[in-house]
């Protein structure tokens, strides 16, 4: 080939050359350029979503606000709520505690007013209800100075015809053990021997016992007698010393009438119950009736005979009881007594009173119960 040949195919091998690195240099940066969008479009995207995460976050924190702005307001409501109930639930219980101290002012101003009233028009019944009482003090004086008197004069005969009849079968033992020692003899005398002995001791010990008896009988004859000398001497004075007005709510007769035919309803009832032979509580036999809790001013009627003493330690009892206390004390000694009590809350009055050591018996009557109190020691 000549040289211009060569030279042609150089010049279009450069040509060549120069074309492709032109392509490859547009290719480049058309594909630096593809890399830049695609960058500047994930970087789009990515600002778009942390801007909705933002938007998200701060919808969700407004709401958030918003509802606990609404569960203040709402508790503030109801606190709010519950003050002016409680504020009013105070005022109700003030204005109500108000109006029971005002009802039971009223019921004490009345009871004493009663008491005052009946305290007068019972002067001159206490009087003579003092001066029988002496009386009667006096005769049961005589009365029972008359009893010991005939309990020792039986006791000492008893007494005699009792020695007489120990001598007697002792000389009869002894004569029968001395017969029988007559025909025994070694450990089977010995062992009668021993009886002997024994039978003397127990004689001797019965005789010991029954001086010691008639010794203490004797005694307490004496001093039973000096008892009721003494009683019947200042039974008006204790009367008249008496802390505890003793007039009654109503006549003498119609409480004696009322605890009477208490009593005997009761009984009456326990009777029946008994022969009935149903398993039921004692108690509630005698009174016929369930327990029931009671308020307010409840009558207790005291079957006679009612000391002063026993009456004031009737009080004491009765006072001890808690929402309890006696507000009118009436009666005598030989018609029963009567007392209102008053409770400030309701109080199973009955089973109250059955605790108290000295009441034997409680009648529950519907508007008032009847009270049988144990002998006095």
């Amino acid at each position: 080939m000549e040289e211009r040949d060569w030279k042609e195919i150089g010049r279009r091998a450069a040509e060549e050359a120069k074309k492709k690195a032109r392509e490859q240099e547009t290719a480049r940066q058309e594909a630096e350029k593809k890399a830049a969008e695609e960058s500047k479009r994930k970087a789009r995207e990515e600002a778009e979503r942390i801007r909705r995460e933002e938007e998200s976050w701060m919808e969700a924190e407004r709401l958030s606000k918003r509802q606990a702005e609404r569960d203040r307001k709402e508790a503030e409501k109801r606190a709010g709520e519950q003050e002016k109930a409680r504020k009013e639930a105070e005022k109700k219980a003030a204005e109500e505690a108000k109006r029971k101290a005002r009802e039971e002012e009223k019921a004490r101003q009345e009871a004493e007013r009663l008491a005052e009233k009946k305290a007068k028009e019972g002067e001159k019944a206490r009087k003579e209800a003092e001066k029988k009482a002496a009386e009667e003090a006096q005769r049961k004086a005589e009365e029972e100075a008359e009893r010991a008197r005939q309990e020792q004069k039986a006791w000492e005969e008893a007494e005699r015809l009792s020695r007489q009849q120990a001598e007697k079968e002792r000389k009869e033992a002894e004569e029968r053990e001395r017969e029988q020692l007559k025909a025994k003899k070694g450990e089977e005398q010995q062992s009668k021997l021993k009886s002997i002995e024994r039978i003397k001791r127990r004689e001797k010990a019965k005789i010991e016992a029954r001086k010691k008896a008639q010794a203490e009988m004797k005694r307490q004859a004496e001093e039973a007698k000096a008892r009721q000398d003494k009683q019947a001497s200042i039974e008006a004075e204790k009367k008249a010393a008496e802390e505890v007005a003793e007039q009654p709510f109503r006549a003498g007769e119609e409480l004696k009438d009322a605890v009477e035919k208490a009593l005997h309803e009761g009984r009456a009832r326990k009777k029946a119950a008994q022969q009935a032979a149903v398993s039921r509580d004692p108690v509630a036999e005698a009174v016929g009736t369930p327990e029931r809790a009671l308020q307010g001013i409840i009558r207790l009627l005291i079957s006679p005979p009612v000391s002063p003493s026993q009456l004031r330690e009737m009080q004491r009892h009765l006072n001890g009881i808690d929402n309890l206390r006696v507000v009118m004390v009436g009666g005598s000694s030989d018609v029963g007594a009567q007392l209102a009590v008053s409770t400030t809350e309701p109080v199973m009055v009955a089973d109250a009173i059955r605790k108290i050591p000295m009441v034997a018996e409680v009648f529950d009557k519907g508007d008032e119960f009847v009270i049988t109190l144990a002998a006095e020691k």
